[in-house]
């Protein structure tokens, strides 16, 4: 059997250049360059702590909702268990029930005056700004220490 022959493809060698010398460029104004980056870090820091504010809430909220929806069930599962439809005592039998100390079980509701409130003027002493032990916030004060700087 005759071999076929194969085709030698050209290698093409590519010439490597060097990237400039130069790694630093002009910049016009410098100082507001710099102040608009402070500004926007601190945007981001601000953003960061709703954030994470946002996880907790998120969090206690879940926590809350489980909460509810256990004691919802306790709630349904007496209220199958005493059944108030099926309950033998009118509504004046029942508010003649007494305990064993002889106390009213049900008693009338009182009618409930409403109180007219007067609201007191107190003045406010300015209330220094918490110290805090979050990074974020250490952050925060630090560049708002270097915008101000600036």
């Amino acid at each position: 059997m005759v071999a076929k022959k194969r085709k030698k493809r050209k290698v093409v060698k590519r010439k490597v250049t060097k990237p400039d010398e130069s790694v630093h460029i002009m910049i016009n104004s410098p100082l507001h360059s710099r102040k608009e980056i402070l500004r926007g870090a601190m945007d981001i820091v601000a953003l960061l702590k709703r954030y994470e504010r946002v996880k907790v809430i998120r969090k206690e909220k879940a926590r809350a909702l489980d909460d509810f929806r256990t004691e919802l069930r306790a709630i349904n599962k007496l209220l199958k268990m005493v059944r108030i439809d099926e309950m033998p005592l009118a509504m004046e039998q029942l508010m003649k029930v007494k305990d064993e100390e002889r106390h009213l079980v049900f008693a009338k509701p009182k009618p409930v005056k409403q109180k007219v409130v007067k609201k007191k003027v107190v003045k406010q002493q300015p209330v220094a700004p918490p110290v805090s032990r979050d990074p974020l916030d250490a952050q925060m004060e630090e560049l708002k220490k270097k915008l101000a700087s600036l």
